[in-house]
């Protein structure tokens, strides 16, 4: 494996292509040091189940919009809020002794957003907007570095797909907000909630599959 990357990036150098070649054989290293991360038997039953709770989440925050009133005192922001607080309590049980940053930063970017949108629904204060496209956008950021560092390769695409799904989450909140901002209304995909909720249901489906490849490798 080593020598197909040394490989790599001498012909990436002889087409001049020099940033390229460091920046791979920079991922290289990172995923080579978080090698050891869920190796242990269960830690891909485990994912599995945090993805399933992801799904149940982003589903009850559709519930929430599609039926008000159902859910005591609404659940708007809360499938961000309870999806990023589960993520990281199961990455530090899964980790035990060590410490991840890279994903609880992850979780506890996704919960602040959540966070954000449950104290202002339609975002409709600029300084609100800015919170939640900026701690969004972290997650998001994050699941593309972990998806790029992570072990199996095959299973950590699904990490990175999660995270570029974030990201056009927060590019979408932004276009929808500058073309009607609040309290204009322009349509229900005009909803954060409702971008988070989908975004919630894309990690957990993601996770589910990094899941099923931790399990194929154990």
């Amino acid at each position: 494996m080593r020598l197909d990357v040394d490989r790599f990036g001498k012909q990436l150098r002889k087409c001049g292509l020099v940033w390229k070649a460091d920046l791979a054989a920079f991922l290289h290293r990172q995923r080579h040091s978080s090698k050891d991360r869920f190796h242990r038997p269960g830690d891909g039953t485990r994912i599995i189940f945090l993805g399933a709770l992801l799904v149940i989440f982003g589903a009850l925050a559709l519930l929430d919009l599609a039926r008000p009133g159902v859910i005591p005192d609404g659940f708007s922001g809360g499938s961000a809020i309870f999806g990023g607080a589960a993520l990281s309590f199961f990455i530090t049980k899964i980790a035990r002794t060590s410490i991840y940053p890279d994903w609880l930063l992850s979780g506890a970017s996704y919960s602040v957003a959540g966070m954000i949108l449950a104290a202002d629904q339609n975002l409709a204060h600029v300084s609100s907007l800015l919170g939640f496209l900026t701690s969004i956008a972290a997650a998001g950021g994050l699941r593309v570095w972990i998806g790029a560092t992570a072990s199996p390769e095959r299973g950590a695409a699904w990490l990175s797909t999660a995270g570029v799904f974030c990201l056009f989450s927060a590019s979408w909140v932004l276009l929808v907000w500058l073309v009607g901002p609040p309290p204009s209304n322009i349509g229900p995909s005009a909803s954060p909630a409702l971008v988070l909720s989908l975004d919630t249901i894309a990690l957990g489906v993601s996770m589910a599959g990094f899941g099923s490849s931790i399990k194929e490798r154990t």
